[in-house]
């Protein structure tokens, strides 16, 4: 371990050692999800920030209770949804807003792995998804849809490919795909509106497109116009975020409250994977 990290890094066995240390700051909880709810809520409890890697939990009563330990310890939790981060989906989401209502959300994710045996793929790569179609639409969807297209076994684990769909009021839908046995890394969140679009690609040529649609002579155009964006890591923007939290003081549960949905999504997922079904929220 200690190749690792710097040799000025301490590193100790069991993270229970930490709860009574006066000298730390904030906590980031990278564990396995099966083990986020005792960490987090033991730090909580104590009196420290935390961030939590995504799915916050993959347990809705563990989720919920998470949110009633940190609202009564006064506290800041924070809940690591990278792409919620990262500079051209903030920007997306700040021109969204002059778009009107939102007709569609339309999604595709995925590698070649991770095999994880603690993290189902809807849990793992779902997550990432459900939590932008969340944060952009403000609210819960009605209704949800999710359908294995595909599976297999293979020598690292077992890979899948996932549909996901879901349904808010007033109309607005999303369709999403995700998988684990794609050939490259995909990760694209495409929104529509009547004539025009803005599409997200972490993998792309351009982080942020905007495409716009016109009838010429009865002819379909479609132009595209890549959309400059700040040159920085996702990563080191929520760690920022993080730490700036921590300097001000001032609480901040709004990750927490949104990442208490995304399982709350992604449970009902499971449900109607499950028993192939159309669920309710």
């Amino acid at each position: 371990t200690k190749k690792l990290v710097s040799a000025d890094c301490v590193v100790v066995a069991d993270w229970r050692e930490l709860i009574t240390r006066d000298d730390i700051d904030g906590v980031i909880i990278a564990t396995p999800p099966a083990s986020h709810f005792e960490i987090a809520s033991n730090f909580i409890e104590a009196g420290f920030p935390v961030l939590i890697e995504k799915p916050l939990t993959m347990d809705i009563e563990e989720a919920e209770g998470l949110l009633a330990i940190a609202d009564k310890s006064n506290a800041t939790v924070m809940v690591d949804h990278i792409h919620l981060f990262h500079p051209a989906y903030r920007m997306l989401k700040q021109r969204a807003k002059s778009h009107g209502d939102i007709r569609k959300l339309f999604g595709r994710a995925g590698n070649w792995g991770p095999f994880r045996n603690d993290t189902p793929l809807l849990w793992d790569w779902g997550a990432h998804d459900v939590a932008l179609c969340l944060d952009l639409m403000g609210a819960l969807p009605d209704r949800v849809h999710a359908k294995k297209i595909g599976s297999r076994k293979i020598e690292d684990g077992f890979g899948e490919t996932v549909s996901i769909e879901i349904a808010f009021q007033g109309g607005a839908t999303g369709d999403i795909e995700i998988s684990n046995l794609k050939d490259a890394k995909e990760r694209m969140l495409r929104v529509e509106w009547v004539d025009t679009a803005l599409i997200y690609d972490d993998v792309g040529y351009s982080p942020l497109i905007y495409e716009s649609r016109s009838d010429v002579g009865g002819v379909a155009e479609i132009s595209t116009t890549p959309i400059d964006v700040k040159d920085d890591l996702p990563l080191n923007i929520v760690i920022r975020d993080f730490s700036e939290s921590i300097r001000s003081g001032v609480r901040q549960l709004d990750d927490l409250n949104l990442g208490v949905n995304v399982v709350r999504v992604l449970d009902r997922l499971q449900t109607s994977l499950t028993n192939e079904s159309v669920v309710t929220m």
